[in-house]
């Protein structure tokens, strides 16, 4: 419990931070669009009040105690006898995190698009254990929904990498 506490006190800080910094960049380009500003601010604002709704949420909630009638026994016989971190989990994040970087660093080489669908692809497959076919699809219509939103509708040039 103070762990989680000292985690959401860090993100309030780190959104808070980058609220600040937001301020500093252009909300409009001077054409009229929108400018390096405006998802930054807006992103940072949603994660500082939902960051602080977690951590009013948290300091709410009463600290469970364990009922004393169930033998000790068998609650870790049904927690897989596992009482702290699952390995599993930790695996899970740490493929998460590097996966992430891999892809900040291909989006220059190989374009953002095809980037995020081969990441979106690989962790759905891989880490989340959907089927292929489902994740196939799942990436192309975000794909193309990114593709309509950026280009289209917003008229922003994503790095496109080597299909330049």
């Amino acid at each position: 419990m103070l762990l989680e506490r000292y985690f959401v006190t860090f993100l309030i800080l780190l959104s808070s931070f980058y609220l600040f910094f937001s301020f500093g960049l252009p909300l409009y380009a001077t054409s009229g669009v929108i400018g390096a500003g405006f998802f930054p601010r807006i992103i940072s604002t949603i994660l500082f009040i939902l960051v602080c709704y977690c951590f009013i949420t948290m300091l709410r909630k009463k600290p469970e105690k364990q009922d004393e009638e169930v033998p000790q026994a068998l609650v870790k016989q049904m927690s897989g006898g596992q009482e702290g971190f699952h390995k599993d989990i930790i695996i899970k994040q740490c493929i998460l995190i590097i996966s992430l970087i891999v892809c900040i660093a291909l989006t220059n080489v190989f374009g953002m698009l095809p980037v995020i669908g081969l990441f979106m692809f690989l962790m759905l497959t891989a880490v989340q254990k959907v089927p292929w076919a489902k994740s196939l699809t799942f990436s192309v219509a975000i794909l193309i929904i990114m593709y309509v939103i950026f280009d289209w509708w917003l008229g922003l040039t994503l790095p496109k990498g080597m299909f330049e």
